[in-house]
């Protein structure tokens, strides 16, 4: 058994493939969820089944809990693998069991680092962690049963910085034996830039918004097929913006199309059939396309670049849109430089600040 211990904080389906390769590869994994629900399937057998070429077998999992001090106390990594409109939930819950020493990893980040950060120098300044995230999940991953997981693809290459970026090579030396398909980017905010998921699933989901609502929205979707030569037009030009907004800060970029072939290969992703009865929500496309998508990843885009004075206005539809169909105000909710500590600071000062 490796030595490192890790607690891996969400049950979802990242959360739970996630639990279960680590556990097959070695480690010593607990799963939290603050809904026991989440969990109970795991406590029930024992363990998660995981399905894919890339890793497939039976994990044992012997702690599955919804007791975040009986996951975090004594890990060594913390990995937080929920959707980023809960990372507030579980840092208010999570800051005062962290001991120094410790690693915390969101996966996907969505500069959830850089609040926490925020948050320690204010409430426990003196304590001595590191703080990183990546751009995406390690892996392509969908629930198809009762603690089963399918496991469609792992990715090649990811995406991670600490925050402060001088924390980055301690961050790599702890994390990427858990994760060797780490790679350094130079700061979190090129990470949370680079990851594509905003860009390919948002003008998605919004143009096939009656799809979403429709009586088949419950069944078994390969959401690629939504992809029209259209809403691809679409997909690149609001790419072009991001691109621009990360050239504007001084940081380097990818085309989503350059970051999918680094991150899969060109490899065909793994099939998925359901084993067993499953939630409705797991078998549909997931509601965070828009909920997490929008707030946390094109907002923080628009902000920064207006900050940057690059213009964004096919992500300003996206945002307006998305507003209007959710009667929600993403801009107000989401992550934007109030939220993230950066209101009127002048754009060399967050730059330093992340470095």
């Amino acid at each position: 058994m490796v030595s490192t211990s890790v607690a891996v904080l969400g049950a979802g389906n990242g959360g739970k493939a996630m639990a279960a390769d680590l556990t097959l590869r070695g480690f010593s994994v607990r799963l939290y969820d603050r809904f026991p629900e989440a969990v109970a399937d795991v406590a029930a057998r024992g363990g998660i089944h995981l399905h894919g070429s890339a890793q497939s077998g039976f994990a044992p999992i012997g702690t599955a809990t919804s007791d975040l001090a009986a996951a975090v106390l004594g890990a060594r990594v913390l990995v937080v693998v929920v959707p980023a409109f809960a990372h507030d939930a579980i840092m208010t819950d999570l800051i005062p069991l962290l001991t120094n020493g410790q690693t915390v990893l969101f996966t996907p980040g969505y500069l959830g680092s850089v609040i926490l950060r925020h948050r320690l120098r204010d409430l426990r300044p003196d304590l001595q962690v590191v703080v990183a995230e990546t751009c995406s999940l390690p892996y392509a991953c969908r629930l198809i049963g009762p603690a089963e997981v399918g496991l469609r693809g792992v990715k090649l290459a990811l995406d991670m910085a600490a925050c402060p970026a001088a924390d980055n090579e301690a961050a790599l030396a702890t994390l990427r034996p858990l994760f060797p398909i780490l790679m350094l980017s130079a700061n979190v905010l090129e990470v949370a830039l680079g990851n594509p998921n905003p860009v390919s699933h948002v003008p998605t989901c919004l143009l096939n918004y009656g799809r979403l609502e429709g009586p088949r929205s419950t069944e078994w979707h390969d959401f690629e097929e939504w992809v029209t030569p259209a809403i691809h037009k679409l997909q690149n030009r609001l790419d072009s913006e991001r691109l621009a907004v990360i050239d504007g800060l001084g940081l380097q970029g990818m085309d989503c199309d350059t970051w999918s072939q680094k991150a899969y290969g060109g490899r065909p992703k793994d099939a998925l059939t359901t084993r067993g009865q499953i939630p409705p929500n797991a078998m549909a496309v997931p509601e965070r396309y828009i909920t997490e998508d929008v707030p946390m990843g094109l907002v923080p885009l628009e902000a920064l670049g207006r900050l940057a004075g690059v213009p964004t206005p096919i992500a300003s539809l996206m945002i307006d849109l998305a507003c209007t169909l959710h009667d929600r105000d993403y801009r107000q909710s989401g992550r934007h430089l109030g939220a993230l500590g950066w209101l009127h600071m002048p754009l060399d000062d967050i730059l330093k600040q992340v470095s």
